[in-house]
């Protein structure tokens, strides 16, 4: 088989271009040529492919094989370039191949043109291998010096027979100096050592040229620049037959970084290890932190549970624990058949012990309450309070119900029993509403309720007893609902009205204020006076939204009248308790006024003997606060409570009420004729005004007048008016009754 040729021919005579071919074939190629005459051919023929030989004649007339010769010079590539002429001079021979030819060949001669070619193809394998191997070990020998530079190691020789030391370029880099810059000595290598490590790299040195073995040291460095860098150092001596050291070969690393990064380390564990212990410490004394904290959460836990199911100043169960007790009993009941009974207790008039001898006194009692009650059940029964001084209890296998009259009258006789109480010896009574399941009720709600509505019974048939529930009740319970319904109602309808009954002075029988009196006008029942409604409203604390209403409609109607000319009275407003204990009182008295541009001085108040005492100092500041605005102050029903007369002369009061209770009995009873003689002295002692309620005879006026009591009022001068009615009375010079 043929070997391939590729053959590039720069010749202009095709004939002589046959005979090579020719001669080519007979010597084994198939051979693939082109023919070119001009440089710029050639240039073309360099550029376009890749050729295997160059044959170029020597003569052509605008081409020669110098000027071929040139140009593939020119092109950079190695290709063997042989001449092939018909005539040529030895002197044109020689200067052809200095010129680079690599043969000549006369073109009668052409037997040579193979060999010829074979050689110059074998040489330039052999030159492509050579620059193969060159370019090999430049890369290599350069990827050498970059691993060196990368990672700051270079690598030296000492001739010790010459004293002569080589450095790699890195070696001077290390060092501080410029590559290659002067002929390094072993003496300038120990210059640069730092001073303090000098003896001992000598005596290393001096030790390795004796003890034929590698050695390595780490030891520090001065740079030019006086920065102190370490390094570290490896070789070996090679000796030779006669065991003199002749060559030491040997390796240098910049290991700064390493050392640093080292030392860091170093002193990261020694943190690391103390910031272990601190932690492990830290851990123990957590641990040990946390023990007691569970502990204390345990015992916190446990009484935050208590205190969950019990009430913290009886230390009875309270009313959530009740309820699941009560829950889980009916369960039993139901299944087992069983009766038990609800108890619902409400302290009688306790709210007045708090009243007069305070809130510690009665949480004393209350506790004491307690502890009779337990005293009073068996111990599968349970007792709880409920809220405030109510207390309810469950009785388990009742049989009848005088088992629960029993408890009920032991309970009644517990409680009447006299209590000693930081001095003061009290009485209490308690009234009992009772439900037995399963005739008032199969669920806990519906007992408890039931046996609410008997409690109420109870205080309604004169307190200090028990009830039983009826469905009566329920009716009445009922009826208290709808009232409480339709009272919300008439507050939103305006159903309220507000009524006038003159305030007389005994002494001319003119009138000189009067007071303000709600009624209901109910849509279907007509006029319903407020001993049907009061009670209940005040209750549900309806009552502060009527006070207010009354209070605004007042301020409204005492500013038209005055308004229309009539002569400016002043007009008194009763005030409940939930109403004066309202915080905000003094700002809505002073939201009325301003409203409506009523002058304060023409505006009343009046609060009950018994509301004025609650909070002594709470009430001295709201009345002392509506006085100074300039709102005239009384005292209603007094004689009905227990007033201090210490606090009395404190209060910013310009009249006080006798109540009518009082003044109906002033002629038949004499206790009552005593009260109301002492009350106008005590008034007139502390010049305050003194004005009897509820006069509805001839002999009552001449009793009050006699003793010089200052204003009055009630039927025998006039029945509460509404404002139109009122209105049409005049107010100059009026004698009422004939009576003055």
């Amino acid at each position: 088989m043929k070997k391939p040729l590729r053959v590039l021919i720069v010749d202009d005579s095709m004939d002589d271009v046959e005979l090579m071919l020719r001669e080519l074939r007979h010597g084994g190629y198939e051979p693939a040529f082109e023919r070119v005459e001009t440089a710029s051919a050639m240039k073309m023929m360099l550029e376009k492919q890749k050729w295997d030989i160059v044959l170029a004649d020597h003569y052509m007339p605008f081409f020669s094989a110098i000027g071929a010769l040139t140009q593939l010079k020119l092109s950079g590539l190695d290709i063997p370039f042989i001449i092939v002429s018909g005539s040529i001079g030895e002197d044109i021979a020689v200067s052809s191949m200095k010129a680079g030819a690599h043969d000549y060949i006369m073109k009668d001669n052409l037997t040579r043109l193979v060999p010829a070619i074979e050689r110059e193809l074998i040489e330039v394998e052999e030159r492509r291998k050579c620059k193969w191997a060159e370019e090999l070990l430049r890369k290599s020998e350069a990827s050498l010096a970059n691993a060196q530079r990368i990672a700051h190691l270079g690598n030296w020789e000492w001739d010790i027979v010459k004293n002569e030391l080589h450095w790699s370029d890195e070696v001077y880099r290390i060092f501080g100096f410029a590559p290659q810059s002067f002929c390094p000595t072993f003496e300038m290598f120990l210059n640069a050592v730092h001073n303090d490590d000098r003896e001992f790299v000598e005596k290393f040195f001096h030790d390795i040229l004796h003890e034929r073995k590698p050695y390595h040291i780490d030891h520090r460095i001065v740079l030019p620049d006086d920065a102190v860098h370490v390094v570290y150092e490896q070789a070996e001596v090679m000796f030779d037959n006669t065991g003199r050291a002749i060559q030491m070969n040997g390796i240098v690393q910049d290991i700064t970084e390493r050392k640093r990064l080292e030392e860091e380390l170093r002193l990261l564990n020694e943190s690391l290890e103390r910031h272990v212990a601190e932690r492990t410490a830290a851990l123990v004394k957590v641990n040990e932190e946390l023990r007691i904290e569970i502990e204390e959460r345990k015992r916190a836990e446990e009484k935050i549970k208590h205190m969950a199911f019990h009430d913290s100043l009886t230390s009875l169960p309270n009313r959530v624990l009740f309820n699941d007790r009560l829950t889980l009993s009916l369960a039993h009941a139901y299944r087992t058949t069983e009766t038990l009974a609800v108890m619902f207790l409400d302290l009688d008039r306790f709210k007045s012990i708090n009243d007069t001898l305070g809130h510690s006194v009665g949480d004393m009692l209350l506790h004491e309450i307690a502890n009779r009650l337990k005293r009073c059940i068996r111990e599968e029964d349970t007792v709880a309070r409920f809220a405030g001084d109510e207390f309810i209890l469950l009785l388990l296998g009742i049989n009848e119900a005088e088992d629960v009259s029993s408890i009920a009258r032991k309970i009644l006789d517990a409680i009447q029993q006299p209590l000693m109480i930081r001095g003061h010896e009290l009485y209490m009574t308690t009234s009992i509403g009772i439900a037995i399941y399963p005739n008032d009720g199969k669920d806990a709600e519906t007992l408890l309720k039931n046996a609410d509505t008997a409690m109420y019974h109870a205080k309604e048939q004169g307190r200090n007893n028990y009830q039983f529930y009826t469905e009566a009740m329920q009716s009445a319970s009922f009826e208290k609902m709808i009232m409480e319904r339709n009272l919300r109602r008439a507050l939103d309808r305006g159903e309220f009205v507000v009524y006038y009954q003159p305030l007389v002075n005994i002494g001319t029988g003119q009138i000189v204020g009067m007071e303000a009196l709600v009624r209901w006008r109910h849509p279907d029942r007509g006029l319903i006076n407020p001993e049907e409604f009061l009670s209940l409203s005040e209750n549900t604390r309806l009552i502060v939204f009527i006070d207010e209403l009354v209070l605004y409609t007042v301020c409204v109607q005492c500013k038209a009248w005055q308004d229309a000319g009539f002569q400016p009275l002043c007009i008194a407003v009763n005030l409940s308790a939930h109403t004066f204990q309202q915080p905000n009182l003094v700002e809505t008295v002073m939201s009325a006024l301003q409203k409506t541009g009523l002058d304060p001085h023409f505006l009343g108040l009046e609060i009950t003997e018994s509301i004025a005492m609650q909070d002594i100092e709470a009430t001295i500041h709201k009345l002392s606060k509506l006085s100074d605005l300039g709102v005239q102050i009384a005292i209603d029903d007094f004689g009905t409570g227990f007033s201090s007369l210490y606090y009395l002369k404190k209060f910013p009061v310009k009249k006080l009420k006798i109540s009518q209770h009082f003044v109906n009995g002033i002629v038949t009873d004499q206790n009552d004729k005593v009260i109301v003689e002492s009350v106008i002295a005590l008034a007139q002692s502390l010049k305050f005004k003194v004005v009897a309620e509820g006069v509805e005879t001839e002999e009552q006026l001449i009793f009050l007048k006699q003793r010089q009591c200052d204003e009055m009022q009630g039927y025998l001068f006039c029945k509460p008016l509404p404002a139109e009615e009122f209105g049409k009375i005049p107010m100059q010079d009026k004698q009422l009754c004939g009576l003055w």
